[in-house]
């Protein structure tokens, strides 16, 4: 198989793909649904469509003249690549960036999450105010991740000893000046959205207009953007700045590009539900096929998961990390999975995916949309 090094009508090689193959322009590098959309639509609309999801972070670009290995895959519009052994993605063949898309930082990254059973090790900053902890959190790391931080008397009492001494008269008097209070986030994590308060913001990498009497230190190089206003949160205690990035790291543990570190949650009443392991597939129609237990299955995708992975073909060629189980009801659980946890060598490629499991079946929720998977008895 061969594949276009260059746009259509530029003089570039064609190359053969299984071998090293420098391109001369920039290329996307996506994960495989991305890559998919961006082929099916063509060189012209998929250039835009790449542009986009680079700019939401779901894809990124390969600047021109690297020599990047390349594989085969299960399509032939879509190619693997890595460089010295780096995965970088899914490229869409013959679908090339333009000039002016700038290529993402990584922000996908690897970022250690630790996995903690306590809502209480999750907290909100309020500025010079006692901070809120978690009392609720749902959907962790997804497209609609939800929590609840309420500040009451024990934390008011650690703000009020450390801010005003341990002098009754004065430890009265701070107590007096902060009321209980609640906060209540929902974010999205796929696209770095945040909503505190009624306000929502959107993270952006920083740019050059910035202005340079900002209370932001000057090495930040993502800041927060009020999208209703388009107002750059600037870091001061007016502003805010420090809730909405506190609550935003709470919901979405580890997807600031800049994050370096993250916790996530593991309802410690929801142990591992016994009814996801095993083999899980994309259609019904699978079950009436003997052959569907063969290793290398074909004919319909196949997704393997035990309790600490899954894996399969087509979207699944590598293992996933299960990070945090979470029960939903008697019959259902949420179950996030992500590359992102105690390890560094993992490939990159991998975003967070959600699991709703019932009695009935299994849901997957992967860049905003939502498949149901079946396990044949």
């Amino acid at each position: 198989m061969t594949i276009p090094t260059a746009a259509a009508g530029v003089a570039a090689p064609l190359c053969t793909v299984g071998q090293p193959c420098t391109f001369a322009a920039p290329v996307f590098a996506c994960d495989y649904a991305g890559a998919e959309k961006i082929a099916l639509a063509g060189p012209a609309t998929g250039s835009e469509i790449g542009a986009g999801l680079v700019r939401e972070k779901s894809c990124q670009t390969v600047t021109a003249g690297r020599p990047l290995a390349t594989e085969t895959t299960n399509s032939g519009l879509i190619v693997y690549l890595t460089e010295v052994g780096q995965h970088l993605g899914y490229m869409p063949v013959g679908v090339f960036a333009p000039a002016a898309t700038v290529a993402s930082p990584k922000a996908d990254r690897e970022v250690p999450l630790r996995v903690t059973t306590r809502l209480a090790d999750f907290t909100v900053s309020a500025g010079r105010a006692p901070f809120a902890r978690a009392v609720s959190l749902t959907g962790q790391m997804a497209e609609a991740a939800v929590g609840i931080f309420r500040a009451g008397p024990a934390e008011r009492r650690d703000f009020c000893s450390s801010y005003a001494g341990s002098e009754p008269a004065a430890l009265r008097s701070c107590l007096s000046d902060f009321p209980d209070y609640e906060v209540q986030g929902r974010a999205n994590c796929t696209t770095r959205v945040v909503t505190v308060r009624d306000r929502t913001y959107r993270l952006f990498a920083r740019p050059t207009t910035f202005p340079s009497d900002s209370h932001l230190d000057a090495s930040r190089r993502w800041i927060w953007r009020n999208v209703a206003s388009d107002e750059w949160l600037d870091g001061s205690v007016v502003s805010g700045e420090d809730t909405v990035d506190s609550t935003f790291d709470a919901l979405c543990p580890g997807r600031r590009p800049d994050a370096e570190r993250g916790l996530v949650y593991r309802d410690p009443q929801a142990t591992y539900p016994s009814e996801l392991r095993g083999r899980w597939f994309d259609n019904q129609r699978a079950c009436a096929d003997p052959g569907r237990i063969a290793e290398d299955y074909e004919d319909h995708s196949v997704m393997v998961i035990s309790e600490r992975e899954r894996s399969g073909n087509r979207q699944f060629e590598f293992p996933q990390r299960i990070n945090a189980v979470r029960r939903l009801g008697p019959q259902a659980w949420q179950i996030a999975g992500s590359h992102r946890i105690d390890v560094q060598d993992v490939p990159e490629i991998f975003g967070t995916a959600t699991y709703t499991l019932t009695r009935d079946g299994l849901l997957l929720a992967q860049e905003g949309e939502t498949s149901k998977w079946v396990k044949c008895r």
